[in-house]
């Protein structure tokens, strides 16, 4: 992409979660002997050296400690998805980036694919008054832990999301086999419905569903509609334009992932409000 070059990178991993720490030598290979970047120590060696950082390790539980040991640079942050894998620690990034002034954003490349965009656009769902329901049908493949529901089922959440938009108010999961229901519920009365499967890989794919008419998409997944949209606005983003996507969503919808995770484990609807105060 055109308007920016990785030029240094820390290699850092989870010795407790394989999906990371198996990846790392390759990942720092490639990076070196194809594209030439340069191998630090630290997060904050990095920091010293860029003017865009990118936070990209798989696992979310560690996004709250790189973004905290970065955050006195003054540096634009990416955080690559999940943001971190509960609303606490999603709050703490907040909070820190108000505190040291450093401008931030995290997306799913789902969010990118043409036809999502393009149907959010049709349907003008984001501003449109009245009812609003959304079906979703797509892969949440897991990992051991609550971590790794987070690590795959965000690309869902995003997707809901950037149709809905914040305000979602409870969540409920309901379990099947290996199928699990998520539905939700927005303090504008807007709905959603989400049928994840765990042991099918596809893309995703469902419908908008207003009061005058119905928009069924689903998403394309090639580099060009995904990561592409991404980086433009990522270089974007490091000279100065908005955030693609608000904090308040992104917060917003880790709320709801962890929500999710409670009510499958506690068979019972739940509020995003709980998850907030720390209500179980």
């Amino acid at each position: 992409m055109p308007g920016g070059r990785v030029v240094v990178a820390f290699p850092g991993g989870s010795s407790d979660w394989e999906l990371s720490f198996s990846r790392v030598e390759g990942f720092t290979q490639t990076l070196q002997d194809t594209f030439g970047v340069k191998m630090v120590n630290s997060p904050e060696e990095v920091a010293e050296q860029c003017d865009l950082i990118m936070i990209t390790s798989v696992d979310g539980r560690v996004h709250r400690e790189l973004f905290e040991r970065i955050a006195g640079y003054g540096t634009p942050v990416f955080i690559d998805k999940p943001l971190t894998t509960s609303w606490a620690d999603a709050r703490a990034i907040q909070e820190c980036a108000l505190s040291s002034g450093i401008r931030w954003f995290s997306s799913s490349v789902w969010r990118y694919t043409s036809n999502l965009l393009q149907v959010v656009d049709d349907s003008n769902s984001r501003n449109v008054d009245g009812p609003l329901e959304v079906y979703l049908e797509g892969p949440w493949p897991l990992e051991a832990g609550r971590h790794g529901r987070f690590w795959y089922g965000i690309h869902a959440v995003e997707v809901l999301y950037s149709v809905l938009g914040t305000g979602c108010c409870s969540v409920k999961t309901n379990r099947k086999g290996d199928v699990e229901i998520v539905s939700g519920v927005w303090s504008n009365g807007r709905k959603c419905i989400f049928s994840c499967q765990h042991e099918v890989q596809r893309g995703f794919s469902g419908l908008i569903k207003r009061e005058d008419r119905i928009f069924p998409f689903e998403t394309i997944d090639t580099a060009e509609d995904r990561y592409a949209g991404l980086l433009r606005d990522l270089i974007a983003f490091g000279v100065g334009g908005d955030a693609p996507v608000s904090n308040e969503e992104t917060i917003d919808g880790i709320a709801f992932m962890e929500a999710a995770c409670l009510s499958g484990e506690m068979d019972r609807p739940f509020d995003l409000s709980g998850v907030m105060e720390g209500v179980v």
